[in-house]
């Protein structure tokens, strides 16, 4: 089930969008010669606003939680395993066009994991890119920064049923380029 709504709100020069998403599941799960029922559900919130004050600014910020939890009966019905897993994602974009010439972009993205039997994972992630376009000779110069925070590593636990399943991905370490694009 999922249900969305959308506005544009002309006084505030602003477009809020909402999204809330429900699942739920039963399977059976096979483990060693025996079935254990799994009950399986998530509940997903997502909003989201962008807002556009003037020709040459766009500020857009967007927020997601998602829950799910996971039952699994024993053999004697009994409660075997029980995990809840909470998510919170947050970023916001700003970006600033001038004279069709130069523009700025950051974005940056947080996430948040209360996950079982582990601590609060927190994950920062940020990128700038200032860019000065050349227009006679139809050339961009770009200097990017990415990964401010120089965050090295993502790693996060999710419980459900019987399974508990690991993430873990090694982070490229802040970096600085100067881009040079042409076109002709």
């Amino acid at each position: 089930m999922s249900l969305n709504i959308s506005k544009y709100l002309f006084y505030f020069k602003t477009t809020v969008f909402a999204k809330y998403a429900y699942q739920n599941a039963r399977v059976q799960q096979l483990q060693n010669g025996l079935l254990f029922p799994n009950d399986y559900s998530s509940h997903n919130l997502i909003a989201n606003a962008v807002v556009k004050p003037t020709g040459f600014l766009t500020i857009n910020y967007e927020s997601s939680f998602m829950w799910t939890s996971s039952r699994v009966k024993g053999t004697l019905n009994d409660i075997y395993n029980y995990y809840k897993n909470y998510y919170t994602q947050q970023q916001i974009e700003v970006n600033l066009f001038v004279a069709n010439k130069f523009s700025f972009k950051s974005r940056t993205e947080i996430y948040l994991y209360d996950q079982p039997d582990k601590k609060r994972a927190s994950f920062f992630f940020s990128y700038v890119s200032i860019r000065y376009t050349l227009k006679k000779i139809l050339t961009d110069i770009e200097l990017v920064c990415s990964n401010l925070f120089n965050t090295n590593h993502y790693e996060i636990i999710s419980a459900e049923g019987n399974s508990i399943y690991g993430t873990n991905y090694l982070i490229r370490p802040r970096a600085i380029m100067l881009r040079i694009s042409f076109r002709f």
